[in-house]
């Protein structure tokens, strides 16, 4: 670590140590009816922390998983933390937590397709397909005029090779919805999973046109002009 980065970090510590006391005093001196919005400015501030840690001395101290941890508590039931926690830990390979989170702000805002978006996505990671496939399923549900609902299942359905029909219509619905080039390269890809293989070079052919430069929609295009199979 270079001198200035151990300067910084020791400075942010010892101000963190400085604000800290400074918060907990206050907390001591609050009624009861102030208590939880000190406890979820106090959560927000160990998460700076967490940040500054990192930035300066390239990997966490020791005790900020004790300070996550004590934040995560005292945050569970405010709903504008759990939007920052939750993308956090999954950032930190902490799905199961971050999972967990997102069904809680889930039940705080039931009409946020963002959540069973997100609560699909984790559970992917984690292996947990059915659960994977019954959020997309309700971000669909929510959120019919969305494509990533569509793409997202249609890509659950690609990865375990389970109903590619299915996935091939999801992914033909997610590029009607919005036809840009991801959407056609995820198309392209499934329908030639799925044995299609015109309809998988056509539409890789427009993932192409729309993004020319992307190296991986290049490979995946010529590689699949390479395995044609002519009648």
């Amino acid at each position: 670590m270079r001198l200035g980065q151990t300067e910084a970090a020791q400075q942010a510590m010892q101000t963190y140590q400085t604000l800290k006391a400074q918060r907990d005093a206050q907390l001591s001196n609050e009624g009861d009816s102030d208590l939880d919005c000190s406890f979820i400015s106090l959560a927000q501030f160990y998460i700076e922390v967490h940040w500054v840690q990192q930035r300066y001395q390239g990997s966490a101290l020791p005790q900020t998983q004790v300070i996550m941890n004590k934040a995560i508590l005292l945050g569970l039931d405010n709903a504008a933390f759990l939007k920052r926690i939750a993308p956090f830990l999954a950032q930190q390979k902490q799905p199961a937590q971050a999972l967990e989170l997102t069904r809680r702000l889930a039940r705080l805002e039931p009409n946020n397709v963002d959540c069973p978006l997100s609560i699909g996505t984790l559970a992917m990671q984690l292996r947990r397909y059915d659960q994977a496939e019954q959020a997309f399923r309700q971000a669909i549900t929510m959120a019919p005029d969305r494509d990533t609902g569509y793409r997202l299942l249609a890509r659950l359905y690609l990865k375990i090779k389970r109903n590619l029909p299915e996935a091939c219509r999801l992914a033909r619905e997610a590029v009607s919805l919005n036809p840009q080039a991801l959407t056609y390269f995820e198309l392209g890809t499934i329908s030639l999973a799925a044995g299609h293989h015109e309809e998988g070079l056509q539409a890789l052919e427009q993932a192409l046109k729309l993004s020319p430069d992307n190296k991986l929609f290049k490979e995946t295009y010529t590689k699949a002009k390479r395995q044609r199979v002519t009648p």
